[in-house]
């Protein structure tokens, strides 16, 4: 008998998914079909329930569920995001937050994260996103517009867009590889200074 009910119960788990890909999936095709979107969009969606499936199909299986449940129950979950993101958060940090406090607390960690590197690098995102957004929207063969005001014209691939887009190329690729060589004669300096 408990091996019908262990049977059943994994039918129960293994529908219940289903029916709900199942149920977004209809819905998404409803929306895209009324509203009569592009093939980026369709495609998009497609890859999302791709991507969904694949989540689901992971999490379906015996040893994806014990996983799961193994992971999720352990009061060290908040360690195991930590440490996935770790390296990435450290290298964020150490571009452009000063050195963590010996002592962290609230007031400290927020003197030491709030630095002049970071409101440098907020203020060139806030700068540069929306130029980018016009070129990159007028690079597609759009009209690069602010609201309703039309900042860049539509124009033709050749020759107008692939030499403008070719010019801004250069323009990024030197200034990241003057960088680079900035860098490069800084590490050298130090090398002969005994520093490093």
């Amino acid at each position: 008998m408990s091996e019908q009910t262990t049977g059943a119960d994994s039918q129960i788990t293994l529908t219940i998914p289903w029916a709900v890909l199942g149920f977004i999936a209809a819905t998404l095709w409803a929306l895209l079909r009324k509203f009569e979107a592009s093939d980026v969009i369709w495609v998009l969606c497609a890859c999302w329930l791709g991507l969904s499936l694949i989540a689901m199909l992971a999490q379906i299986g015996p040893g994806g569920r014990s996983y799961l449940i193994g992971t999720l129950g352990k009061s060290t979950f908040t360690q195991i995001h930590t440490n996935t993101t770790r390296k990435g958060l450290n290298s964020l940090w150490n571009r452009y937050c000063d050195a963590p406090p010996e002592k962290p607390n609230l007031p400290a960690t927020f003197h030491a994260a709030l630095t002049w590197r970071l409101y440098d690098a907020a203020l060139l995102i806030a700068v540069v996103y929306p130029i980018l957004l016009l070129v990159g929207w007028w690079g597609l063969g759009y009209a690069g517009q602010l609201g309703s005001a039309v900042i860049l014209q539509p124009a033709l691939l050749w020759p107008d867009r692939a030499v403008t887009l070719g010019g801004i190329a250069v323009i990024l690729l030197s200034v990241q590889g003057s960088k680079g060589l900035r860098l490069a004669a800084d590490s050298r300096s130090r090398s002969r200074c005994g520093i490093f």
